[in-house]
């Protein structure tokens, strides 16, 4: 009867150390985790390639690229003007509908002696979408090419609260 007894206990203590490993196997590893550690590689490769992508992505758009020549440019106008014409003009060139990009283009041009260019560029603002600065613009350009007159009608078209402004107050 020992005998007996004795597998017995060996069958309850083999079914019991089953069951605890059971336990402990379902709790620590279920299936998601389990495909997520055998492919962990795999994601992080993943992931950092839709990184990289998207980084590339972003600094690959033209308005991108324009924003960046056009920061440069502010450095540039009073040390090279040459070059920062050229930089003003690439930009301008890859974000024309940038309103900024086109006033920075602007100044430029007049911080050259180049008024009649100016006044070229201002007259490529559609009237609906000028603003106190294009006047402002447009009225050094006029005093740049002696047309002081010009200048003025172009100053007193602006609002009241504007003509106290530093910027308007050179040109007057």
């Amino acid at each position: 009867w020992s005998a007996v007894r004795l597998a017995r206990l060996h069958r309850e203590r083999v079914k019991a150390e089953a069951d605890r490993e059971r336990e402990d196997r379902g709790i620590i590893t279920s299936g998601f985790w389990m495909a997520i550690i055998r492919w962990r590689a795999c994601i992080l490769f993943a992931v950092l390639a839709a990184i990289v992508i998207t980084g590339v992505a972003y600094k690959s758009r033209l308005c991108h690229r324009a924003k960046m020549i056009s920061e440069i440019v502010g450095g540039l106008a009073r040390t090279n003007p040459e070059a920062a014409g050229r930089a003003s003009l690439e930009a301008l060139q890859l974000d024309p509908a940038n309103d900024g990009i086109r006033i920075q283009r602007i100044e430029v041009l007049l911080l050259s002696g180049k008024f009649d260019e100016a006044l070229l560029e201002l007259g490529k603002v559609p009237s609906g979408d000028r603003r106190d600065i294009h006047a402002i613009l447009s009225a050094w350009a006029l005093t740049g090419l002696n047309q002081p007159e010009k200048a003025a009608a172009a100053i007193d078209s602006l609002p009241g609260h504007v003509l106290g402004q530093p910027g308007v107050a050179i040109v007057r």
